[in-house]
């Protein structure tokens, strides 16, 4: 199979549209990943070991998914 240059130009046009929309779906979930990760950080140094353990699970849980 060959790549059709004169296809993927005729498309580009029709993808300009969604650029913005696809650029802040990027920003705003790292925005949420940092603010989420902070959050499971603050849990983890907590003095309250009821939270320490959550945030512990919580890290187990998704370190032991396979993508």
């Amino acid at each position: 199979m060959k790549f059709d240059f004169s296809y993927f130009i005729s498309l580009f046009g029709q993808l300009l549209p969604f650029v913005p929309v696809t650029l802040l779906m990027a920003v705003v979930s790292m925005a949420l990943a940092i603010v989420l990760g902070l959050a499971i950080t603050l849990l983890e140094l907590s003095k309250i070991r009821a939270l320490r353990l959550f945030a512990k699970f919580y890290v187990s849980l998704f370190r032991g998914c396979q993508p």
